[in-house]
């Protein structure tokens, strides 16, 4: 212990008998209330804020990000409606080589793993969305291209 301390311990009698100056229990009591009030409302604004941030990352994520699963949805029915046209131009115009136009397609549009799965997290939506877009792309442009290699054969 240090000296101070040791001589508060030696003394404490006389710091216990004597009374504290009139109004002195009022001040601490008001100065303790002033202080819980500017806590509380350091809380309440720091709450406020923290409400506020997530609100508006929420709200970025709804109404300026691309929504994936719409995007993908879209696609994978535009591929479907294309090889459901070239199946069609196939059963009547190409019968013979329905079986190579089917694993064609198959081999277009066939993946073991969806590439939206293979995507790393931490990559935008916004280049998510870009990079699904081209890959896509390029399964449709497959397709067109092989209906038009058998339309130009009629």
């Amino acid at each position: 212990m240090d000296k101070i301390e040791k001589y508060i311990v030696e003394h404490r009698q006389e710091f216990d008998s004597e009374t504290a100056p009139s109004g002195s229990r009022e001040r601490f009591m008001a100065a303790a209330q002033a202080q819980k009030r500017r806590r509380q409302a350091r809380v309440l604004i720091v709450s406020f804020a923290g409400l506020a941030a997530a609100c508006a990352a929420v709200l970025t994520v709804l109404f300026f990000q691309p929504d994936l699963s719409r995007e993908l949805e879209r696609q994978h029915r535009r591929l479907a409606e294309k090889e459901s046209e070239i199946m069609i131009l196939a059963d009547k115009e190409f019968p013979q080589d329905k079986e190579v136009i089917l694993n064609t397609i198959r081999a277009i549009l066939v993946e073991a793993i969806p590439l939206e799965e293979q995507l790393p997290e931490e990559i935008s939506m916004k280049e998510k969305s870009e990079i699904l877009k081209s890959y896509y792309d390029r399964k449709y442009a497959a397709l067109e291209n092989l209906m038009t290699q058998y339309i130009e054969t009629l």
